[in-house]
């Protein structure tokens, strides 16, 4: 019983990492869903070796796939500590093919790096309330000094400023390519 229960918790884990929203389970034969969003269980059904399950359709957050384009994995997750190296494994390529593929296209790894992390920095900025420290952290900085003077740099505001301006709009317009090159 404990490595049935064990298999569905690690199920739900899983779903609800790719993003599946509404996610519900049930061992089967029972009325009462002991997972809602997060486990609900007051007393657990004697079987747990069968599961139904139900979720919203069409409701799974995006998520990066290796066909997605490089800056796609990087955005999705930019304080990974991304290398060179680490994202040619996930594009399922050799690290020189995707240098090469990155010359071909104008770009370096390093700025694509700097793109994501500002891209991901000016959404989180603007969707949500977290303290600046913490933007910077999500978006691969060491620091919120750091953070700032990449920021600055890149946009010509602080983070403060920017969310100040942007604020209002309904999403945050993405940093250039051009400017993630210096």
């Amino acid at each position: 019983m404990a490595e049935d229960l064990l298999v569905a918790g690690l199920l739900l884990a899983l779903a609800q990492r790719v993003g599946v929203q509404g996610l519900r389970a049930r061992p089967v034969g029972t009325r009462d869903w002991l997972f809602r969003g997060g486990w609900c269980a007051t007393r657990w059904p004697a079987a747990l070796h069968t599961w139904e399950w139900q979720w919203e359709a069409g409701h799974v957050a995006p998520r990066a796939t290796p066909a997605a384009p490089p800056l796609a994995w990087l955005q999705a997750d930019p304080a990974r500590g991304w290398t060179l190296p680490r994202l040619a494994h996930v594009l399922h390529t050799a690290p020189r093919t995707l240098q090469r593929q990155l010359a071909r296209e104008g770009q370096r790894f390093s700025g694509l790096l700097a793109q994501a992390r500002l891209n991901h920095a000016a959404h989180r900025l603007t969707d949500s309330d977290a303290p600046l420290a913490e933007v910077g952290y999500l978006s691969g900085y060491a620091d919120q000094p750091h953070f700032t003077r990449q920021f600055h740099a890149h946009t010509g505001l602080t983070p403060a400023q920017y969310r100040a301006q942007f604020r209002t709009q309904v999403r945050a317009p993405a940093i250039s390519r051009s400017a993630s090159s210096r």
